[in-house]
């Protein structure tokens, strides 16, 4: 999965953009649509021929358990997003929290 940690918010890749400058082949990512649109505008005007690449999308899930979530590195939001990271102290509170709220509401 493609993504960048911007101000501890997890932003999925949508497109990349190759161009040549120079006799160098330079690659430009974008998590932003617009950000992408006005960079190639830029390009078309200056008449610089570029490759557009679409970069497939992470499932509504996978978007909607990272949205509002704050990470200290990529490596946290990757383990979140795959599920592997540990469970904090306030997690485990909540959840047996809830449980022993359950288990009076039944009883």
């Amino acid at each position: 999965m493609n993504f960048y940690l911007v101000n501890g918010e997890v932003k999925f890749l949508t497109h990349k953009v190759e161009y040549e400058q120079k006799g160098e082949t330079i690659v430009r990512e974008f998590y932003d649509e617009d950000d992408k649109n006005a960079f190639v505008d830029r390009l078309q005007e200056r008449n610089i021929e570029y490759v557009e690449t679409e970069i497939e999308q992470p499932t509504q899930d996978i978007v909607d358990k990272v949205d509002g979530k704050k990470f200290n590195t990529i490596a946290e939001a990757q383990a979140y997003m795959d599920g592997t990271l540990p469970k904090s102290q306030l997690e485990i509170l909540q959840e047996t929290v809830d449980t022993l709220v359950l288990s009076a509401l039944e009883g």
